[in-house]
């Protein structure tokens, strides 16, 4: 589990790879998570209500 300070700093980490692609973090986040085989779709929402 990511520590407060740690998971913004892997957004920003994402966020870069995500423009270094062209796409909004949200469209890269959803690329990346479709694109192991066997992977058809995506139930998106938060894991905790915090």
């Amino acid at each position: 589990m990511l520590e407060d300070g740690d998971v913004m700093a892997e957004v920003d980490r994402l966020k870069e790879l995500a423009d270094a692609e062209g796409l909004s973090l949200y469209d890269y986040t959803i690329r990346r998570t479709l694109s192991p085989p066997g992977i058809t779709s995506v139930i998106l929402g938060l894991k905790r209500p915090e």
